[in-house]
């Protein structure tokens, strides 16, 4: 299928408490390929792989009252990837406003599975306090400051039973989590 460029704009208003003190994006969940996001006729973003999600920052772009977003997409260099992946925004966009101190990283990976560890970044914008827990549905298995953290008790991730565990990072102004299960992997 032949792709193209593609121009999507869109008027929306915000209110003066929405910005004012606040961080304000656009979570983007694909855009199919090589986007420039302008809002208010400043660029904010710049966007080349088509498969990821990613967070435009329109903070300082964005004024009290009517404001403009136009997102460029460049897929003219079509066949570009083994299949057919579609071409321009086909996911959802979404305005996120959180406060200035909001959790700017948040990860979680596996240290060990014997005994279970994790290890968990994550960190505010200002570097406020975080606590972190690891939750079993209503269950707080751990709780601490980021960094590694043993999981007593944590069953692994396999695909005969899919063990999937919470991590909570909370602040004072904000709360992520994210799913995860306690796996290796290994090739030979």
């Amino acid at each position: 299928f032949p792709g193209g460029k593609y121009r999507y704009e869109k008027v929306f208003t915000l209110t003066e408490e929405q910005c004012s003190g606040k961080k304000l994006f656009l979570h983007f969940e694909c855009v199919y390929r090589n986007c420039v996001i302008t809002v208010n006729g400043k660029e904010v973003c710049r966007h080349r792989y088509g498969y990821t999600c990613f967070d435009a920052d329109i903070s300082d772009a964005v004024r009290p009252g009517g404001n403009t977003v136009i997102v460029d997409v460049d897929n003219s260099l079509e066949p570009n990837c083994r299949w057919y992946s579609g071409s321009g925004i086909f996911r959802d966009v979404t305005l996120v406003v959180k406060d200035e101190d909001y959790i700017s990283r948040f990860q979680v990976r596996t240290v060990s599975v014997d005994p279970p560890v994790i290890h968990v970044d994550a960190k505010t914008a200002k570097d406020s306090p975080l606590t972190i827990r690891v939750m079993d549905s209503d269950t707080i298995l751990a709780e601490g400051a980021p960094g590694e953290i043993p999981v007593p008790g944590a069953g692994l991730w396999s695909e005969e039973d899919p063990r999937l565990y919470t991590v909570k990072a909370v602040s004072e102004h904000d709360e992520r989590s994210i799913r995860f299960g306690i796996r290796t992997l290994r090739w030979n």
